[in-house]
């Protein structure tokens, strides 16, 4: 049994990502040298453990006025050959539900396929001050050669920045539990966006004049590969059966309200909605921790 909770912080506050692990698994986490690189700001460990090889965990920054290059990615994925590249590199791409597509958030998309990257979103990690404008996704958890699955990824509403912190849950490697029974969703409105990209790195080996057979196969296996790999990247597979329908009626009423409460913090970030959610939060943990103790239906 491989468990462990990742942490998300900044490089530019000092702090690293931390790694927490269940009592039955013994570890060893060690402070690496981070290579040079030209424009993201990084800060990694090592993370040695029992039931699966060594980990690397990177905590990364990317100013939002740099490019995203090739050459820092790749650099970093080559620290071992289980990396996870976890915060805000200021890559937006509606293909993880950001609110636009910009050129790091293509040339990041354009990384994942040539790397087999595993990109998972939490829900918007920014909160404007100003209420016109949107929260948005920005902080990521980018996985190469991680055999545990994913158990959650959820931002922490520490209420009083505007930068929210990042939960990712790791549980056992992958085909541990054949006994947890899971079901694949595809989010169809990401695939359909996604399709609609004008810069597709894959379709560009198609001809513009197909002439022959051979061009007639080029662009089927290409556009087909595109597809695939746009499906791929918008589907995630969750629990087959939700917890929730074992909770009492009344802990259900509370987790809507919780939601709803974030939902409007989110869209208006008032101290009033944030003290609101806050609250909630504490209430919805309280109650599902006593009927966790309880077994009470």
């Amino acid at each position: 049994m491989c468990d462990g909770v990742l942490s998300g912080r900044n490089p530019r506050t000092g702090n690293v990502p931390k790694a927490k692990q269940a009592e039955s698994v013994q570890t060893s986490k060690l402070h690496t040298n981070t290579p040079p690189l030209i424009n993201i700001e990084a800060s990694a460990c090592r993370l040695a453990m029992t039931g699966h090889g060594t980990l690397i965990i990177v905590s990364v920054y990317l100013p939002p006025h740099k490019p995203l290059l090739r050459s820092d990615i790749e650099t970093l994925l080559a620290l071992g050959d289980a990396v996870i590249l976890f915060g805000d590199l200021n890559s937006k791409n509606t293909d993880w539900r950001s609110n636009t597509t910009n050129t790091s958030g293509r040339m990041l998309a354009t990384l994942a396929e040539d790397h087999d990257l595993a990109i998972i979103a939490p829900t918007p990690t920014y909160l404007p001050a100003n209420v016109r404008h949107r929260p948005n996704i920005l902080d990521l958890a980018r996985l190469k050669g991680v055999v545990l699955s994913l158990n959650s990824i959820e931002t922490v509403h520490c209420l009083g920045s505007d930068h929210l912190p990042v939960l990712l849950k790791l549980g056992s490697s992958t085909g541990e539990n054949p006994n947890i029974a899971t079901k694949t969703i595809i989010d169809w409105k990401r695939v359909s966006t996604a399709l609609e990209e004008v810069d597709t790195p894959n379709l560009n080996v198609i001809p513009d004049d197909i002439v022959s057979n051979n061009d007639i196969d080029t662009a089927i296996g290409a556009l087909t590969k595109h597809i695939r790999s746009v499906v791929k990247r918008c589907q995630r597979k969750v629990p087959a059966n939700s917890d929730r329908r074992g909770l009492p009626a009344d802990v259900r009423e509370l987790i809507r309200a919780e939601n709803a409460a974030l939902r409007r913090v989110s869209a208006y970030p008032t101290p009033e909605y944030r003290s609101r959610a806050r609250a909630l939060q504490r209430e919805v943990k309280a109650r599902v921790r006593l009927k966790m103790i309880t077994g009470a239906t």
